[in-house]
């Protein structure tokens, strides 16, 4: 789960959001979003997450097949 989570953080905080998603889902600024992002890698790395982090990614992210039908969006 560790080494998903830090790809999820690297990849979500660099692609713009319209690559993935048709609505963006935080309000802040793409600056923001990417320091947010970076901080959860640090969080993963030095193995502080907390288990909102942990919950966070077995909903969001619970599979490698999960994560990379997360990574493009889907056309309707």
């Amino acid at each position: 789960m560790r080494l998903r989570a830090i790809f999820c953080c690297l990849y979500f905080s660099i692609i713009p959001w319209w690559i993935y998603e048709k609505k963006k889902h935080y309000r802040r600024t793409y600056w923001k979003h990417i320091k947010l992002n970076f901080g959860q890698i640090k969080v993963w790395l030095l193995k502080q997450e907390t288990q909102e982090d942990i919950d966070f990614e077995k909903e969001i992210n619970p599979t490698w097949k999960k994560v990379i039908s997360n990574m493009v969006k889907k056309s309707s």
